[in-house]
């Protein structure tokens, strides 16, 4: 597995990962997602790249299988930096594989390299779902703690 910064070439690719993440269902807030939603989005990060970490993880052929999206921003009571969570994910093919870790690893050194405080991630909710339990486990065998939980209401 290869571990680099993303690039405005890789869009092409990443659009359509992350559309199937989307469409598992871990988020149905995100059910509306669209190609040209995803394409902005990704766009939109490369022009605040300076303080954004686009990562993608290729596997030996060169495919992308995996990528994330950190933004550094200030925690809005205190002014603390930190690492806040837009998107990652990888291939389900490579979920058993060390793409995921090796990915979240190079976040996570790019932050400290960055000297912010903290990082924050979020998972799916959806308690008797052993994907999302994996999450959990994956986070809180990094030294992640729950703080919180995310409510969400739909308004129509």
């Amino acid at each position: 597995m290869i571990i680099r910064p993303a690039t405005r070439g890789d869009v092409d690719e990443l659009v359509p990962l992350w559309l199937s993440f989307i469409a598992s269902g871990a988020y149905p807030i995100l059910e509306g997602a669209t190609d040209a939603s995803i394409r902005q989005l990704l766009l939109g990060l490369f022009a605040v790249e300076d303080r954004c970490c686009l990562r993608v993880v290729e596997d030996r052929t060169g495919e992308i299988v995996g990528g994330l999206a950190f933004v550094e921003d200030p925690q809005p009571m205190t002014g603390a930096l930190y690492a806040d969570d837009v998107c990652w994910g990888v291939a389900p093919a490579y979920r058993s594989t060390l793409a995921g870790p090796q990915l979240f690893a190079a976040m996570e050194a790019w932050a400290q390299a960055r000297g912010l405080r903290f990082v924050r991630v979020g998972a799916p909710h959806r308690p008797h779902d052993p994907e999302a339990s994996s999450f959990r486990r994956f986070y809180e065998a990094r030294g992640f703690h729950a703080i919180e939980t995310t409510y969400v209401k739909e308004l129509r």
